[in-house]
């Protein structure tokens, strides 16, 4: 028997920079301040092979959670559903990205300004081999198929979901049937608690005048938004933009109206979005929490997005945050009217009251995911 009650298990480690290094940090973090004793997080980055010894105990533990199973290892991950399965336990996903139905796990045609849809429900990977689309993060000899390979372990009753939000939860169980097992438990990253705590006592703190008008807040990837951006920045050349590069050179060209920095959070980024006009947190896909979402809806004069009804915005009130045409004309109109004063700009009342919302039903995660 099992030493533990339960078990974390994560393909990307606490230490990581990116918003599931700073989740899997709050919950290292709860486990320790609430002497938890009845379980352990366990990590396998990047594909890592888990031991003999640590495979029985995942094996034989009552409740198993999976974090980004794509970096755990996409076959690493089916052996140890199997034989939960075959011992007749079932195993727990929480769901970060979309790769339970999108090998792309960012569902989204780069040629394309919507979310794609196309894979949701049975048959997925028909239609993902008649778009080529690749598997995300790295391909491996199952993971064409992985998702196929999930719906066949959640026909078999051997899956159970953990989902960040009702729209993520939704679209779980448009994929999966009415009848899966999908529960609401929210997220928490540890670096968000600086910023409620911030924000509760003295609001949004800005500066007076900014280098630049408008900050993009995403990575360097198309599913995010980074060329919408640009093609919206090329439309304002009197307006100023700042594109931060998450990693990599900034080997591309840009308008003369875009800054491309490889920069972060705390190296230059937030200073530059507490003096900006606007924030674009642009996701073209069906993106649950994202975290940039979320810290400048706490930090920026103001935040928006691209209009997505399949995505976690669709959630947020239109007075809270800006939604974007996907048209990068029509957004960089609308953007002209908030940088110049005479457009949409958030209610500070329905911020506060949002903030407090988002807090009450998020930040008992960790109890959640463990009771």
């Amino acid at each position: 028997m099992s030493v533990w009650d339960w078990i974390l298990l994560s393909g990307i480690p606490s230490s990581h920079l990116g918003g599931t290094g700073q989740l899997m940090r709050h919950l290292e973090n709860r486990t320790l301040s609430s002497n938890r004793y009845d379980g352990t997080i366990l990590y396998s980055p990047d594909g890592e092979d888990l031991s003999k010894d640590q495979l029985a105990l995942l094996v034989e533990t009552p409740k198993c959670i999976l974090f980004h199973p794509q970096m755990i290892g996409v076959e690493q991950t089916l052996d140890l559903i199997a034989r939960r399965h075959e011992s007749g336990r079932k195993t727990h996903i929480y769901l970060l990205d979309n790769f339970f139905f999108c090998r792309r796990s960012y569902n989204h045609i780069n040629t394309e300004v919507t979310t794609c849809l196309r894979c949701v429900g049975p048959g997925m990977h028909v239609r993902a081999d008649e778009m080529s689309c690749q598997p995300w993060p790295k391909v491996s000899r199952e993971s064409h198929t992985f998702a196929q390979h999930l719906m066949e372990f959640n026909n078999a009753g051997a899956l159970a979901y953990f989902a960040q939000t009702q729209t993520q939860a939704d679209l779980a169980h448009k994929h999966f049937g009415e009848g899966a097992d999908i529960k609401l438990v929210g997220l928490w990253c540890e670096d968000w608690n600086e910023h409620f705590d911030t924000f509760e006592r003295e609001g949004v703190v800005t500066t007076e005048a900014g280098q630049y008008d408008v900050v993009y807040h995403g990575s360097r990837d198309l599913a995010k938004g980074l060329g919408w951006t640009m093609s919206v920045a090329a439309a304002l050349p009197d307006i100023t933009f700042l594109i931060p590069l998450d990693r990599g050179e900034a080997n591309f060209t840009a308008s003369p109206n875009i800054t491309i920095e490889t920069m972060r959070w705390n190296e230059g980024l937030f200073d530059a979005i507490k003096g900006a006009k606007l924030t674009l947190i642009p996701s073209l896909w069906s993106a649950p929490c994202e975290g940039a979402l979320i810290k400048s809806i706490l930090t920026a004069r103001a935040s928006a997005v691209v209009r997505a009804d399949a995505a976690f915005s669709g959630e947020i009130p239109d007075d809270v945050l800006m939604k974007l045409s996907a048209d990068p004309r029509q957004a960089a109109e609308e953007i002209r009217g908030v940088v110049d004063g005479s457009g949409w700009s958030p209610s500070p009342t329905q911020r506060q009251a949002w903030v407090s919302k988002f807090k009450a039903e998020n930040a008992a995660l960790y109890e959640r995911l463990i009771d």
